[in-house]
C-alpha cells in the first residue's frame, strides 16, 4: 500500500502542476500581463486575477476552450482525459477499490503508474505551450 501512496502523492503533485499551467495560461490571456511580474496586476483585474485562482480544473479548461487558446479537438481531448483521472483518483479511487489482493494493488499500482507516465508527458508540453503562447502574446 506505500506504493499507492507514493503514485497517489505523485500523481496530485501532477495535478496540481497542470492546474498552475491552467491558470497561468488563463492569467496571460485574460488579464494580459508578463505572468511573472503578478504585482503589476493593475487594481480593475485583480478581481479577475482572484477569479481566477478560484477555479477548479474543470473550469479552467472549459475556459481554455471557450478562449481558443487550445484548439486543436486532439489536445482538448487529451486534457479532458486528464481531467477525468485526476477527478478519478481524486473522488473514486478508494471508494471504488477495496484492494485486498495482492493483484488488486498490484492492479492499482500499474493502473496510477500509467497515470503519472500521461501526466508527466502532458505537463510537460502544456508547460513548453505555455512559455510559447507567453512569449507570443
Amino acid at each position: 500500500m506505500d506504493e499507492i501512496y507514493r503514485l497517489i502523492g505523485k500523481a496530485i503533485e501532477q495535478f496540481q502542476m497542470l492546474e498552475q499551467y491552467f491558470y497561468l495560461l488563463l492569467f496571460v490571456e485574460t488579464i494580459g500581463i508578463d505572468a511573472k511580474d503578478i504585482n503589476s496586476i493593475p487594481h480593475k483585474d485583480i478581481e479577475e486575477f482572484n477569479k481566477l485562482e478560484k477555479m477548479t480544473l474543470g473550469a479552467k479548461l472549459n475556459k481554455i476552450k471557450q478562449l481558443k487558446i487550445i484548439e486543436d479537438k486532439r489536445d482538448t481531448t487529451v486534457l479532458e482525459y486528464l481531467k477525468d483521472k485526476r477527478n478519478y483518483v481524486a473522488h473514486e479511487f478508494f471508494n471504488d477499490n477495496k484492494l485486498k489482493s495482492e493483484k488488486e494493488i498490484s492492479d492499482k499500482i500499474e493502473e496510477l503508474s500509467l497515470i503519472n507516465k500521461d501526466f508527466d508527458l502532458i505537463n510537460s508540453a502544456v508547460k513548453k505551450f505555455l512559455i510559447d503562447y507567453a512569449k507570443n502574446n
